[in-house]
């Protein structure tokens, strides 16, 4: 008959399970940071005094009116079918949100009232990556009443 003999290697499925995670956190640490490609790019921009201007995202900043910026990526997700992306950028939370499904070529760059809800907030540019935007007809059209 043959015994089996399990050697002790001082791991336990606990000790595993939390080195895992601790790794897992890591990489996504690392790699969170960066702007998601999908609001990287150029972006025709208009504000609310309806001056045109362009918008570019790069992985870690973004070009507005010139002006290059150090941004980081810090939140993603979905609420009432809008996508969103929220940012750190110069000391401040900001928010791009896509309010179409069905046009992810618009989007709202926006100052969110509070960093806990992205969403709401005063929409500081209406971004478009085909097609110079109008801010108050794109503003009809992709909010609600």
């Amino acid at each position: 008959m043959n015994n089996l003999v399990v050697k002790k290697t001082g791991f336990s499925l606990k000790k595993m399970f939390v080195l895992s995670l601790l790794i897992l956190s890591i990489v996504l640490s690392l790699t969170s940071c960066k702007t998601t490609d999908k609001v990287q790019g150029k972006w025709y921009a208009q504000n609310m005094a309806e001056q045109d201007l362009v918008i570019e995202f790069n992985e870690n900043s973004v070009t507005i009116k010139g002006k290059e910026y150090e941004t980081k990526q810090i939140a993603a997700g979905f609420k009432n079918d809008i996508r969103y992306y929220g940012f750190e950028l110069d000391g401040k939370t900001y928010s791009v949100i896509f309010p179409d499904k069905e046009h992810k070529e618009v989007a709202f760059f926006m100052l969110p009232d509070d960093k806990d809800n992205l969403l709401k907030g005063k929409i500081i540019y209406i971004m478009d990556r085909e097609n110079k935007p109008n801010y108050s007809e794109y503003l009809k059209k992709y909010t609600k009443k």
